[in-house]
């Protein structure tokens, strides 16, 4: 690994560090372990499950991307390659280092710069119908949460949908290549332009290259994908006593998943300060919003450990095809 990416790695575990130990100053860890030792621990297992069973969900929304690309990769690749991209981002510093990973592995099926698109497209959607439930839920919200709470979600939710959809459908983008075209020299050009021949045109052109229908596909898993997401938040706060109605996980959700987007490991500590504050402004008090996420955070990496197995399995069946290629 390069002094960079150390260097990058170590500046993630500090903003987690330093956020976690912000919260913690602020909330005292004896209340919040006091919430998490009360937690019913058969609901939590229920979520590890639909953890678990997520991943395979999301393996068939990237399969509807990738075979409208033209790739023949088996469904059970993708599957595997989900929970390898489980292990690595349970047990690296980013909530995205899974998809690095997935991205990587299915170049083997198919073009990189296609293999990039159709995880960008896979995540993306996953998003966009998060937003969507978000506005869906603001007119209960708006009556129970303060106002600068429900304007400031609804604000984040709406320009989340204006660029997911700008992207998909590549027409800002066309605009901005041209004016790199025009303004960069052409060596720096072709490599950022997403119009050009360089990697960032080849992944814009697999982002848009899916095609309507497989787009719609996508969407059309990502919705059964975040109803689990929003009920097993919901399982979750159930399990340490926070009662509160679907709206509510529908509203915060988006915005706590965003938070994976934070260079940090996993979310850590900036999750938890902001489902302090956001479960707060519903009347929930502070410590069961932090261990509300912490819960999900350990639950996640339990998931990871299921995918560190898978990993193994993998590499050691890829390691003797090719000493049996060799023979």
């Amino acid at each position: 690994m390069s002094r960079r990416a150390w260097m990058t790695n170590l500046a993630k575990v500090v903003v987690s560090l330093a956020a976690l130990a912000w919260v913690l100053t602020q909330i005292p860890f004896g209340r919040v372990w006091q919430a998490v030792q009360g937690a019913n621990w058969w609901l939590l297992l229920a979520v590890y499950v639909m953890f678990v069973v997520s991943l395979a969900v999301r393996a068939v929304r990237w399969l509807i991307l990738v075979r409208a690309l033209g790739s023949d990769v088996r469904l059970g690749r993708l599957v595997e390659l989900y929970f390898v991209g489980s292990f690595f981002n349970s047990f690296l510093p980013s909530g995205f280092g899974g998809d690095v990973v997935r991205a990587a592995e299915v170049t083997r099926d198919m073009d990189s710069g296609m293999a990039v698109g159709t995880v960008v497209v896979d995540r993306l959607t996953g998003l966009l119908v998060l937003f969507v439930m978000a506005l869906i839920s603001l007119p209960v919200a708006a009556r129970e949460l303060p106002r600068v709470v429900v304007v400031s979600l609804g604000a984040l939710a709406a320009l989340g949908l204006a660029f997911g959809g700008l992207l998909l459908h590549g027409s800002l983008l066309d605009r901005v290549g041209r004016l790199v075209d025009r303004w960069l020299p052409t060596n720096v050009a072709r490599l950022v332009s997403p119009t050009g021949d360089g990697p960032v045109g080849r992944i814009q052109r697999a982002v848009t290259g899916c095609g309507r229908r497989a787009v719609a596909g996508a969407l059309a898993v990502s919705v059964v994908f975040n109803v689990m997401l929003i009920f097993w938040w919901l399982l979750t706060g159930l399990a340490i006593g926070i009662d509160l109605p679907a709206w509510a996980y529908m509203t915060f959700v988006p915005v706590l998943s965003l938070s994976l987007m934070v260079p940090s490991i996993g979310g850590l500590g900036v999750r938890e300060g902001l489902a302090s504050v956001l479960f707060a402004s519903a009347g929930v008090a502070e410590e069961k919003g932090v261990a509300l996420s912490l819960i999900l955070f350990f639950v996640n990496r339990a998931t990871g450990v299921v995918g560190g197995a898978v990993y193994l399995a993998a590499t050691a069946r890829d390691l003797k095809r090719h000493q049996r290629d060799q023979a």
